[in-house]
């Protein structure tokens, strides 16, 4: 997977109100993670809608589930939202140099840049 489909993936998952609202109760528990039934409790989702949401959020990378005994639990994947944070911030400053750059002086800015034209 490239760098921008990690970044179109994190942010797609998370383009859903439901969902931004699952990924911030998982941030409030990072290290337990949160059943699906608290999630429920905490939502008043129906169970097969907060299934799919969890679904989409996990097939991006950002939530995972693990068994704990007879209760699985959803938890925040360490890393994957943050890094693609990292590269939009990057290409964030990338736009701002090609634009303080003079007309003549950008192609050298984005070669230098790495970003593709």
């Amino acid at each position: 997977m490239t760098n921008d489909e990690r970044i179109a993936a994190a942010f797609t998952a998370l383009s859903h109100p439901r969902r931004v609202h699952l990924f911030r109760l998982l941030c409030e528990q990072p290290e337990l993670g949160r059943s699906l039934l608290s999630l429920r409790r905490a939502t008043g989702y129906k169970e097969a809608p907060l299934i799919h949401h969890l679904r989409v959020m996990e097939r991006a990378g950002l939530i995972c589930r693990k068994r704990t005994g007879a209760t699985m639990r959803h938890s925040l994947t360490p890393g994957r939202l943050g890094g693609a944070m990292e590269s939009v911030t990057a290409l964030k400053r990338g736009a701002r140099l090609i634009a303080r750059a003079a007309p003549e002086d950008r192609t050298g800015v984005v070669d230098a840049i790495g970003v593709s034209h």
